[in-house]
């Protein structure tokens, strides 16, 4: 049996859902929490003892299964930027806040962390570069770097190179700043149409164009979702002369 996106969302929903039940239990958690928060992306805590007329702006997010791109290819400075961009994008959408601090946990096997941690904080800071904000009252800052070695619980399909990232970006916007969102009737919706699968796409895309290979999945419970005919060197006509990894 085979697993497809809307098996991973309908996981994830069922996660989403436990967490709440179990946050019930104490909700001065979330006393300090703003409204607001729900029409974004990111969470808004206030604070006036330390930051007074400022709200704190939260973003969590990783790479999910895109970092299989970084196995297969043996190169991990691409992955960082797109980790980045998943929590540079949800910020945005707070047009007016400003990114204040990254904490950057990585758990890695031991071949990545002794062999390619150069290639992976080069990715970081590329993406750091690209989101620096040119007008912004203060620069973005590394808070806290952790990595843990996990050779037995992290895999990406080929033997010693497994990794994933939790990347933390939090930052603070003046609380009189703060967007009303409030569409009407009559309003316009700008919408840009997409470049690629990004976020949620990978999974499927692996699974459908792949066939399965036991040297890019060596665990065979993994393998047997692959259910494609094509190589990571293949290069369909539809690609234009790029391999299928190189499109990913």
């Amino acid at each position: 049996m085979t697993r497809d996106t809307a098996d991973y969302e309908q996981s994830e929903a069922k996660a989403i859902s436990s967490g709440k039940k179990a946050f019930e239990r104490a909700p001065w958690l979330f006393n300090r929490a703003d409204p607001r928060s729900k029409k974004f992306f990111v969470e808004l805590r206030r604070n006036e003892k330390v930051h007074p007329g400022f709200l704190a702006v939260y973003c969590v997010d990783g790479n999910g299964t895109k970092l299989f791109m970084s196995s297969w290819s043996d190169y991990y400075r691409d992955a960082p930027i797109d980790g980045m961009a998943m929590n540079a994008n949800d910020f945005a959408t707070i047009i007016n806040g400003f990114p204040s601090e990254l904490n950057l946990y990585l758990a890695c096997q031991t071949r990545v962390e002794e062999e390619k941690m150069g290639e992976v904080m080069n990715g970081f800071v590329d993406a750091a570069e690209r989101m620096r904000i040119p007008h912004a009252p203060w620069d973005l800052n590394i808070g806290k770097l952790e990595t843990a070695s996990l050779d037995e619980m992290i895999s990406l399909g080929i033997p010693g190179r497994g990794i994933d990232f939790g990347i933390f970006l939090n930052g603070f916007i003046a609380e009189d700043k703060v967007p009303s969102l409030d569409p009407k009737k009559g309003y316009f919706i700008v919408g840009i149409s997409s470049t690629g699968m990004h976020s949620n796409g990978y999974t499927s895309a692996r699974h459908t164009l792949l066939a399965p290979n036991p040297k890019l999945e060596v665990n065979e419970e993994w393998r047997n979702q692959y259910h494609g005919r094509f190589s990571l060197k293949d290069k369909p006509s539809l690609l234009e002369g790029k391999t299928i990894l190189e499109a990913l």
